[in-house]
């Protein structure tokens, strides 16, 4: 299951949008940089994974916070 590992342990039995766990996603909203109007519903529900293109998104899909952190070093 993909999603935010924290809130899996939380919650094990909701599925979180991979959105939490993007680079893009703007905090303390439901928009991201793919999506500044609102990110759309089969995304959101986690009906479809964003790692592959979507229409409307611009080019811009689902990157690992994780995987930025790591090239970071932090």
């Amino acid at each position: 299951m993909r999603g935010a590992p924290e809130l899996r342990m939380i919650f094990p039995d909701v599925i979180t949008p991979l959105c939490l766990d993007c680079v893009h996603m703007t905090f303390g909203t439901l928009c991201c940089k793919a999506f500044p109007m609102g990110i759309p519903k089969p995304i959101l529900y986690s009906e479809v994974d964003h790692d592959q293109p979507y229409p409307g998104d611009g080019g811009i899909m689902f990157e690992p916070v994780e995987e930025h952190l790591r090239i970071l070093g932090t």
